[in-house]
């Protein structure tokens, strides 16, 4: 069937249909909750709720800062990896280190967990994402799962 052959009445209301579905569907989008990325946060057994508050946003704002790659361009973070990998190694291997890129350093630094542990790094990078704003909305963006652990804080 042509669309000359169907009556402006018909055309008009088809018309109505296919802007009414339209409008529905960016209706659902816009009034969807957006996706939360799933975070599991270690926090100390019987710790108070601010405590667990704070754990939980500096979890986010390290897992934001990996995320959003900080770490790689950070003169301070890339230094203080390449320190507290030669703090583990022998003269000889030390060496070699002096020939990695500073990329593969900060791989390895976070395969080993350096930069969530070390307190220094840590508090550099909460200082920038803090720095950035946003914390609450950042937060928001997240789903974060509490695993109570018994003995010192993580």
């Amino acid at each position: 069937m042509r669309l000359d052959a169907i009556g402006p009445r018909a055309r008009r209301l088809g018309e109505m249909a296919l802007l009414g579905a339209l409008l529905f569907a960016l209706g659902q989008l816009a009034t969807r909750e957006p996706q939360r990325r799933p975070l599991r946060v270690e926090v100390l057994a019987g710790s108070p709720a601010a405590e667990r508050a704070r754990q939980v946003e500096e979890a986010v704002l390290l897992a934001e800062a990996k995320r959003r790659d900080l770490l790689r361009h950070d003169p301070f973070v890339l230094h203080r990896v390449a320190a507290n990998l030669a703090a583990l190694h022998t003269e000889e291997e030390r060496a070699a280190l002096d020939d990695e890129d500073p990329p593969a350093l900060l791989a390895r630094a976070l395969a080993l967990g350096m930069v969530d542990r070390d307190p220094l790094l840590r508090a550099h990078l909460l200082r920038r994402m803090r720095a950035r704003g946003k914390v609450e909305q950042l937060v928001a963006g997240y789903a974060a799962e509490l695993v109570e652990v018994e003995g010192d804080a993580p």
